[in-house]
């Protein structure tokens, strides 16, 4: 993302004049950014509008055509090349009529470039005059369609960047141009920005997680602590059983053994017995007191075994508690670590509801007040209603009263209005009687002061005036005053600095007339240095024609082993405007036009006049592009051959894909496409 950033920074991709100009922050100038930089293209269409816009998506975005001045004038100085400028102010844009709607419906069209893009209305007049009547499809075939039932468009452009012209022209394939890749970068820009912002947004989500996540093992740690205390409880329990059961073990050893002693008595005492009864003979009372002493000692052991019955059953009612304790105790595990997890769930289940609670709580208390509060304003309402009620029927009453009023005041007014128009009509007819009268007072006056100030200037007096008789009447004297002042009104506007205009137009008709009269010697001498280079370059290109002709003329019979060729003048007489016919017949045809004759005759007839051209006239280099692709192998042998001759005055640079041609070259300069899809330039050397 960075990576990117700092290229769309740096207007890497840009020509060097906008980038210039956009990076150029020291010349003051307000540029508004690029048409690449304003518009936002949707997802999928970067290389439809790349297409669309070309090397537009460079031109500079101005507000008026003074700023676009003042940039120009700023590449002008610092020589920084050439750039297209949009001043807002002048752009005319460009749009498809409101009846074009129903093309737009058509299957896979996508519309108008302008609708499809996101950009600041205040760009509309320079994005609508570039893209305002360019179609945008989702393929060549809907392209075509609309081709044929458009009245009028631009350019339609496919998602793929196929191009369609109104006079038909197709274009497509692949997509190498400059400016490819200035829209796709700044998708590519957007698309990490909303990428860094959802993993930002992760990343506090997962921050927020691993807070809560803490508090909860927090939790669980206490539980997991309390658990562990009855663990360790049921442990100490365990371990006293344990004791319990080793003491029950060690008592049931020493009854054994006492058993086992008391087996070894009693057959001690059979032994004796034994003896007794063999010495029972010896003393009946022995005998007695060894019965009686016999039943004790069996009493004993009656008594013996019974205790240690009772004691085995003990032992086994401590070993099968013990039993149950080892289950009770792995129970107890299981159920702490399903207390853990169901306390776990519980805690998070007590924690929703305690919020659930307190938002119901909120909800309640805030449903409550408003409860109140629409309490208090139906109160409220109503007595403002009964208020209005009352105030509604005595405005009711008051609105009867003012319209009586109103009609008996307009039927007066009426009345008075038409009183008052007369008046005034009068008073405009009075007033108009005294203008006129006042003006005629005034012209009255007027021409009774002009007559005495031409009484005065002619040194007469009233007197003299009253006793003189006039030679013409009256009548004679009217007519002749109307036609002096007709001819005075034709006559015009008397201009009063006329005389000072008339020495200044004489002064400069002057300095007119010697400016005419240098250009008309500048003129007489160019004419004669024209007329002079006309002559040397009719001699010149006269004696050039000629040794052209014979080389044409040698080079055709040498390509096309035979025939004969010769270049004729249109208009001999006239060498500078005359023009030049080819006459050609190869071996075996007559003559005829050159349009008659096969590719490779053309090729090879072109070829040899411009071979004569390098022969009368050398050049030390010479590039030549694809010019024997018509040839055959026989003439491109030839062609290989005369082109091998010229080389000592003149070096060949030769784009073709004709093997004859590569091998007579010198060295071979190729373009390759490896393995990774990047282009590599080869070289091979053929010559020694």
């Amino acid at each position: 993302l960075l990576a990117l950033q700092e290229l769309d920074e740096e207007y890497e991709g840009y020509n060097y004049s906008v980038r210039k100009l956009m990076q150029g922050a020291h010349h003051n100038i307000p540029l508004l950014g690029t048409v690449a930089d304003v518009i936002k293209v949707p997802a999928g269409l970067e290389t439809a509008y790349e297409v669309a816009l070309g090397a537009n998506l460079q031109n500079v975005l101005t507000a008026t055509e003074e700023d676009a001045k003042a940039a120009i004038a700023w590449l002008k100085k610092e020589r920084a090349g050439r750039a297209t400028f949009l001043p807002l102010n002048t752009m005319k844009a460009q749009k498809f009529p409101a009846n074009y709607q129903r093309f737009w419906e058509i299957p896979h069209c996508l519309g108008p470039a302008v609708e499809l893009l996101d950009f600041d209305p205040k760009y509309l007049p320079a994005i609508a005059a570039l893209l305002g009547r360019v179609v945008i499809t989702q393929n060549l075939d809907t392209g075509l369609i609309l081709q044929k039932q458009i009245p009028s468009f631009g350019r339609i452009v496919t998602k793929a960047g196929e191009l369609i012209m109104p006079s038909g022209a197709l274009t497509g394939g692949s997509i190498h141009t400059k400016s490819a890749g200035l829209l796709t970068r700044k998708t590519q820009i957007d698309k990490l920005i909303q990428q860094e912002k959802l993993q930002q947004h992760k990343l506090e989500s997962a921050i927020n997680l691993c807070t809560l996540s803490s508090e909860n093992v927090e939790a669980l740690n206490a539980q997991i602590s309390k658990g562990h205390q009855q663990f360790n409880q049921v442990e100490l329990e365990l371990q006293s059983v344990t004791k319990d059961l080793e003491q029950l073990h060690t008592e049931q050893k020493r009854l054994a053994k006492e058993k086992a002693e008391r087996i070894a008595e009693r057959e001690s005492l059979q032994v004796q017995l034994t003896n007794l009864e063999e010495h029972k003979g010896h003393s009946h009372t022995k005998i007695a007191e060894l019965e009686t002493e016999e039943v004790d000692i069996r009493t004993n052991i009656r008594s013996l075994e019974s205790t240690l019955v009772d004691m085995e059953a003990q032992l086994d009612h401590d070993n099968e508690k013990l039993t149950e304790m080892k289950i009770v105790h792995t129970n107890l595990t299981s159920t702490i670590r399903n207390t853990t997890a169901q306390l776990e769930e519980k805690q998070q289940l007590h924690h929703s509801r305690q919020q659930d609670i307190l938002q119901l709580q909120t909800e309640m208390n805030q449903v409550k007040t408003e409860a109140s509060q629409l309490q208090d304003s139906f109160q409220a309402y109503q007595l403002q209603r009964d208020q209005l009620a009352n105030e509604k029927a005595n405005i009711m009453q008051l609105i009867e009263t003012l319209k009586t009023q109103r009609t008996s005041t307009k039927q007066l007014l009426e009345k008075k209005n038409r009183m008052f128009k007369q008046i005034r009509t009068n008073l405009g007819e009075l007033d108009k009687q005294i203008h006129n009268l006042e003006l005629a007072i005034h012209g009255i006056q007027l021409e009774l002061k002009r007559t005495m100030e031409e009484v005065a200037e002619r040194e007469f007096t009233i007197n003299q005036l009253q006793e003189c008789t006039p030679e013409r009447t009256k009548d004679d004297l009217i007519i002749e005053a109307n036609r002096l002042k007709q001819d005075i009104q034709e006559l015009g506007t008397v201009n009063l600095g006329a005389l000072e205009e008339y020495e200044a137009v004489k002064e400069r008709c002057f300095f007119l007339q010697e400016q005419v009269d240098d250009l008309r010697k500048a003129k007489d001498a160019l004419q004669s240095v024209i007329e002079e280079m006309d002559t040397t370059s009719e001699q010149k290109l006269r004696v050039t024609f000629q040794r052209l002709r014979m080389e044409f003329q040698q080079l055709f019979t040498q390509l096309f082993q035979g025939g004969k060729a010769d270049l004729i003048l249109t208009d001999p007489d006239h060498l500078l405007a005359t023009g030049i016919d080819i006459v050609a017949q190869p071996p075996g045809k007559k003559a005829q036009n050159l349009l008659l004759l096969s590719g490779g005759e053309r090729s090879l007839i072109a070829i040899a006049l411009l071979f004569s051209i390098r022969r009368v006239k050398p050049t030390p280099f010479c590039i030549l592009d694809e010019i024997d692709a018509a040839l055959d192998d026989v003439n491109l042998d030839r062609f290989a051959k005369l082109m091998t001759g010229f080389t000592t005055q003149t070096q060949f640079l030769v784009i073709t894909h004709r093997q004859g041609t590569m091998e007579s070259s010198d060295r071979l300069y190729g373009v390759t496409t490896s393995e990774t899809a990047t282009s590599q330039l080869m070289s091979v050397q053929l010559s020694s």
